[in-house]
Formats: structure tokens, C-alpha cells, sequence
């Protein structure tokens, strides 16, 4: 069994234990902001146990990325163009049922 080598809390109490990874997925987005309606523009989901990337894809926001935003990011209106918008989120959507079909064969 794989663990992280940081821990959370058990119901809220101060007894702590290790992550289990074997099952695990990352989840990290990139957004327009931080305010409850900013957009996503990046999702990736990584395998916690082994780092493989098992989805890293832009999307096209309904608004363009702010400068200040491009800056903390890097992802730039330009980059975003192709991507596939909220209205295509079927390719999204096919990536994670794959993603749920590798961590259901580990």
C-alpha cells in the first residue's frame, strides 16, 4: 500500500493517518480567477500512486484570461483557442470515464 508522505485529519479529530494512494487521483485546474464564477481553462487528473498523467487538457473559457491571470498560470488566450469550450465537454467527459476504468483496474 502506497502512502502519502502527508497525512489528514480523521473526522475532524486529532488523530491522524496516512493517505491511502492505491486509488487516487490529483485533480488540478487552472481558472480565470478566484472568485466563485471564474472558469476553468486547465484540468489535469494524475494517477497519486504512480504520476502518470492520465488526462492534461485545456478548455476554452466563455471569457478571455486576464492578464494578471496569464501571469500566474502562464496560459494565454492564444493557447486556449483550439481547446475544446464548456459546449464540448464530451471529450472531457470520455477522458474520465477512462480515467475511472484505470483506477477501478488497479
Amino acid at each position: 500500500m502506497s502512502q502519502a508522505s502527508c497525512y489528514v485529519k480523521d473526522d475532524y479529530r486529532l488523530n491522524i493517518k496516512p493517505i491511502d494512494l492505491h486509488n487516487a487521483v490529483i485533480l488540478d485546474t487552472e481558472t480565470l480567477g478566484l472568485s466563485n464564477h471564474a472558469e476553468i481553462c486547465e484540468i489535469s487528473v494524475i494517477d497519486a500512486e504512480t504520476g502518470v498523467p492520465l488526462l492534461d487538457t485545456l478548455i476554452k473559457p466563455h471569457h478571455p484570461i486576464p492578464n494578471d491571470v496569464i501571469k500566474i498560470h502562464g496560459i494565454t488566450n492564444e493557447m486556449v483557442v483550439d481547446a475544446p469550450g464548456y459546449s464540448e465537454d464530451d471529450i472531457v467527459r470520455f477522458d474520465l470515464t477512462k480515467i475511472e476504468q484505470y483506477v477501478n483496474k488497479k
